[in-house]
Parts: C-alpha cells; sequence; structure tokens
C-alpha cells in the first residue's frame, strides 16, 4: 500500500471519529432541548423557562415565527413548541447529513471505493430534505443543499472516472494475463505456476491486512513477477541439467529484465508488478539478488510474492527436481524466517496455510495420462 494512500485512509479514520461524535452530540442536544422544552410547559419554572428561550433565540429557533404569523411574546406554551420544533428538524437534518459522510469515511478509513452511484443518489436525497426545511431555517437549509448537490455532482462524476479506470484496469488486467501465458510457455514452468503464486499473494495480503481491492492489485501484478525470462535465452530456461555459474549468473538477470522492461508503465498494476518483478528475490539478511536489499528496503510486495513462489517452486515438479511434499515445504518456509523471508509474511503464511494448501490442490498441475497398451 502505498505512503499517499496510507495517509488518506488515517485522515478518514480521524474525520469519521469526529462525525460520529457530532451524530452523538446532535442526537443528546435534541433530546435534552425537547425534555427541557416538554418539562418547562408543564412546571412554571421561571429560571428554567429563561434558560430555554435564551437557547432556542441563540440557536436562531425563534428567529423564523414571522411565517407563522406569531411573536415570540404571543404565548410561552406556542413559542417553545415551535422553536423546539424549528430546532428538532435543524438537528435533525444536520444529523442526516453527518450521518450519510459518517458511512462515505468509514468506506475510505477501510480503504473502500467511496465513490458510487448509491452515494451520489444518498446525497442528492439529502439535499432535497434539507431545502423542505426552508421555511425553518432558510440560509441553513439552502447551504446544506447547494453543498449537498454538488457534492452529490461531484461522486457521480468521480463514478464515471472510476469506471473508466476500471475498464483501464480490466485492459491491463488482460495484458498481464497474456505476458504471464507467454513466460509461462517460454519457461519450464509449465501448468498453473503464475496462478498459483497469484492466489497465494492474494491469500497472504488479505492476512497481512490489506483490503480485497489492494489484495487483488498485488495478485494481478505477480502474475509478472518472471517476466523478465523473456530475456533469457530458451537454452538456459529449459535445461534439464545442472546450470553452470555462468548459466545461473544469466538467470538471476531476469529481475533486471522485468524492471526494464517495465520501467515506463503507468497504472496501479503495472507499477506494483514493476517492484514485484525486481525484488521477489530479495531477502531480509541482505543475500538476496539482484540489489542485496535488506528489512524494509524491500516492498512488502516483493516480501509476499518471495513466499508464494519459493512454496509454489518447492511444491512443483521441474525438468531439474521432483515435487516436495506439502509439509517438506512448508518446513522450509518457516525455517527460513527472518533469513531468507520477511518474518510477518511468513507468520501470515503460518496462519493461513489451510487456504493456501487448498489453492495447491485447487490448482494442481495436470498428470499426464498414461496410455493402456492396445491389445493386437
Amino acid at each position: 500500500m502505498d505512503h499517499a494512500r496510507k495517509n488518506i485512509m488515517r485522515i478518514s479514520k480521524l474525520l469519521y471519529i469526529i462525525a460520529k461524535i457530532v451524530v452523538i452530540f446532535t442526537i443528546f442536544m435534541i433530546v435534552f432541548v425537547t425534555t427541557c422544552s416538554v418539562i418547562s410547559i408543564f412546571v412554571e419554572n421561571a429560571e428554567l423557562r429563561e434558560g430555554v428561550m435564551k437557547y432556542l433565540q441563540s440557536q436562531g429557533s425563534l428567529s423564523n415565527f414571522g411565517y407563522f404569523g406569531l411573536e415570540i411574546s404571543d404565548d410561552y406554551m406556542t413559542s417553545v413548541i415551535v422553536g423546539t420544533s424549528f430546532h428538532f428538524v435543524t438537528n435533525f437534518v444536520i444529523m442526516l447529513y453527518a450521518l450519510v459522510f459518517t458511512r462515505i469515511l468509514k468506506k475510505v478509513s477501510k480503504g473502500e471505493q467511496p465513490f458510487t452511484k448509491q452515494n451520489a443518489k444518498k446525497l442528492f436525497i439529502m439535499s432535497i430534505v434539507a431545502l423542505l426545511f426552508i421555511a425553518m431555517n432558510p440560509i441553513l437549509s439552502l447551504a446544506l443543499f447547494l453543498v449537498g448537490i454538488f457534492i452529490s455532482n461531484l461522486f457521480k462524476y468521480a463514478t464515471y472516472l472510476n469506471e473508466k479506470s476500471q475498464q483501464t484496469q480490466h485492459i491491463q488486467e488482460s495484458m498481464i494475463i497474456s505476458m504471464a501465458e507467454v513466460v509461462e510457455n517460454k519457461s519450464d514452468q509449465t501448468g498453473q505456476h503464475i496462478r498459483r503464486v497469484a492466489e497465494y499473494s492474494k491469500v497472504l495480503a488479505m492476512q497481512l491486512g490489506f483490503t480485497e481491492e489492494q489484495a487483488d492489485v498485488i495478485k494481478m501484478a505477480s502474475m509478472m513477477h518472471d517476466i523478465g525470462k523473456l530475456l533469457v535465452p530458451s537454452a538456459i530456461l529449459e535445461k534439464p541439467g545442472k546450470l553452470t555459474d555462468e548459466e545461473y549468473a544469466e538467470i538471476k538477470k531476469h529481475t533486471t529484465y522485468g524492471d526494464k522492461l517495465l520501467k515506463d508503465v503507468e497504472g496501479e498494476v503495472l507499477i506494483c508488478a514493476r517492484k514485484i518483478a525486481y525484488e521477489h528475490h530479495e531477502r531480509p539478511d541482505g543475500k538476496g539478488y539482484p540489489r542485496g536489499l535488506k528489512k524494509n528496503s524491500i516492498s512488502i510486495e516483493g516480501k509476499i510474492v518471495a513466499v508464494a513462489d519459493v512454496y509454489d517452486a518447492l511444491t512443483s515438479k521441474r525438468t531439474y527436481k521432483d515435487a516436495w511434499d506439502s509439509k517438506q515445504a512448508y518446513d522450509e518456509i518457516v525455517k527460513n524466517s527472518g533469513t531468507q523471508f520477511d518474518k510477518s509474511v511468513v507468520k501470515a503464511f503460518v496462519d493461513a496455510y489451510d487456504k493456501i494448501d487448498e489453492i495447491r490442490e485447487k490448482f494442481a498441475d495436470a498428470q499426464p495420462q498414461v496410455l493402456a497398451p492396445t491389445e493386437t
């Protein structure tokens, strides 16, 4: 998750708390003022009545009596009933606005998308509701109406942009899947290696606290983790025996090649894919490649795919090795926590292992069929 997005979520969380306090305080004031007003009608207490009248006047709840042909001094009961009604309606409308924004801010604080047609419609309805009470408080009513209409249209436009962005994202995803298939066909990673790594990566991201939307970005981006192998000679990738030092050095360059291939990309998924392609062989102890990064210098996306990729490589058959037992692979990941793999990602791997094992079985490579000899 990028730093700017984290800051937006933190600010939204703070605003959500403030909006919630406004709602609670508004409800309290409605109940408190209404209760005091009712008591003052039935209990002839001069101080209480004076306090109620002063408060209603200070809130502007008695400033619009002219609409009803009333004077404040006509009758105490009438004044209090109408004034309290004004106070109730005004604060009720404010509370409704605060409730709508509370729900929107709660979504943003969780990293979810707030710009939807549904939210735009809610804001439009709230604007109309505010306008219905223009006789009771013209200035506040008009202000809430105009603000509501403006934000409603802003949300509609943002929803439109979001839909266009999703279309672009879909095109990106189609390109990524196509490129991933090309990489898969070139290397010895046949079967569903890329699909499994993507699914593992999403599970790990969700376990680490990413939202589903953010986890989906990592899932799609992880499909490009070996894109640099397009520039590695096929003779090396397909070699059945042990690689020479020179050949292994060439294989290791696929991370740098991946970075170069994706250096000019735009869009959240492809930018994430570049980080993963460049860093999924880095290690917290600094013994990884290509740059020997350590601990927090490695992106969380790279750390996630490092675990997903190695676990799948261990449990998959290759031309140069047999598949490991899943328990052996699990133990290997855990054993290298803090050295080859990030501790927090390994913990997520352990906590979500049941889901990971289900994915391994669900997307297992197809076993070659052995044909029975035909009778002659």
